[in-house]
């Protein structure tokens, strides 16, 4: 069922702390964030809005961060046009009010808590970006735009990325203070061919990484112990 699904998932951070709910977007006729009930029933929806994207629970289960587009107006060449924005949102779920960590680049994308609750690591146009509702969004030093899907342990330790190098890309860790960057794995050193990892996660143990491995037919996943590199 569901509930063992979140036992199994990598990205259990989409399961409440508890197992007992889901959180997933949809793009259906009534767009948003919906719960889900480990059974698979109560389907409802807690934030109603286009393109949201990448739910991620709290530690404590109190709330969602989330990502979406929003689409405003930009002087493009002296003329005035529509253009995309991507910002990272939280839904306290008590009473379903929202914020944005403020000072966010124009494109910020894949929010992951800290094993505390009280920062959000996002990637964005710089590079990987702390941000909390308090506090101004400040970017990780030594990361660029290159940086993506990051995933913060909730047992703490450093931040797990895919880095979007031209050829391969691959993916790495790095602390939140921009010191110890390391890179973990490329398909060349795992799947022995040429090619790139990327969309990793970890294991809720937090003792392994999983990986989407490519250009595979589909692509393939892989597993590398903490601690690894090549």
């Amino acid at each position: 069922g569901l509930q063992s699904r979140c036992r199994r998932a990598w990205s259990s951070d989409r399961c409440s702390s508890d197992l007992s709910q889901i959180a997933y977007d949809s793009w259906s006729a009534n767009p948003g964030l919906y719960l889900l009930n480990a059974n698979g029933s109560g389907a409802h929806q807690v934030w109603a809005g286009p393109d949201a994207r990448a739910p991620r629970w709290s530690p404590d289960g109190s709330q969602i961060a989330f990502y979406h587009r929003i689409v405003g107006w930009a002087i493009h060449n002296g003329r005035l046009g529509t253009q995309d924005w991507f910002q990272v949102v939280v839904i306290r779920l008590v009473d379903r009010s929202t914020y944005l960590p403020p000072d966010q680049p124009p494109h910020a994308y894949s929010p992951s808590w800290s094993p505390d609750g009280k920062t959000l690591v996002f990637s964005g146009d710089g590079g990987l970006y702390l941000g909390s509702e308090p506090s101004s969004s400040k970017a990780v030093p030594n990361t660029n735009y290159f940086f993506a899907t990051p995933d913060w342990s909730p047992k703490g330790g450093p931040i797990l990325f895919t880095a979007r190098n031209h050829d391969p890309w691959a993916i790495g860790t790095i602390n939140a203070d921009g010191s110890g960057l390391v890179f973990l794995a490329s398909v060349r050193s795992v799947g022995r061919v040429p090619g790139s990892s990327a969309a990793a996660a970890r294991s809720p143990a937090g003792k392994q990484h999983g990986l989407l491995a490519a250009p595979a037919h589909p692509p393939t996943r892989h597993t590398l112990n903490v601690g690894w590199s090549g």
